[in-house]
């Protein structure tokens, strides 16, 4: 509930977000070596 209030009120949180996110499912569907390629 967090995250999403301050997604709301920030909007560069928005963009850091979805990079961590990206990454973490990348990492989980990939492993680490393919992903640093």
């Amino acid at each position: 509930l967090h995250m999403i209030q301050l997604e709301e009120t920030t909007p560069p949180f928005p963009l850091l977000q979805p990079v961590p996110i990206i990454g973490s499912l990348s990492i989980h569907s990939n492993p680490p070596g393919e992903f640093e390629r």
